[in-house]
């Protein structure tokens, strides 16, 4: 169970990762 949990975690903070770098490409363009 704490594997899972940890890697939920880390889904999450790509899923942020991932958005972050979205957004800055949108502030380039």
């Amino acid at each position: 169970m704490k594997f899972v949990v940890y890697r939920e975690q880390e889904y999450k903070k790509l899923f942020l990762v991932f958005l972050f770098k979205i957004k800055s490409k949108l502030y380039v363009f």
